[in-house]
């Protein structure tokens, strides 16, 4: 019987991963993020924003807090 292991942190979903494929969810996750700040700023009072995350890793619960109170 195959047993499920569970990851708890991002590098270890990614570790298989080739280094391109490394670089650009590197690159998605940082336009990602400072297109957020813009149009958080911009926004704030106007808009309704609704958040979807499948998953959470344990080394990126940080940001997540960080994102929720934004």
């Amino acid at each position: 019987m195959a047993t499920h292991q569970h990851i708890t942190r991002y590098a270890d979903f990614v570790k298989h991963y080739s280094w391109p494929m490394r670089v650009r969810l590197l690159v998605r996750d940082g336009v990602v993020f400072f297109l957020s700040l813009q149009a958080g700023r911009r926004e704030r009072q106007r808009a309704v924003r609704f958040t979807c995350y499948h998953h959470v890793f344990d080394d990126e619960r940080l940001a997540f807090d960080r994102q929720l109170r934004i």
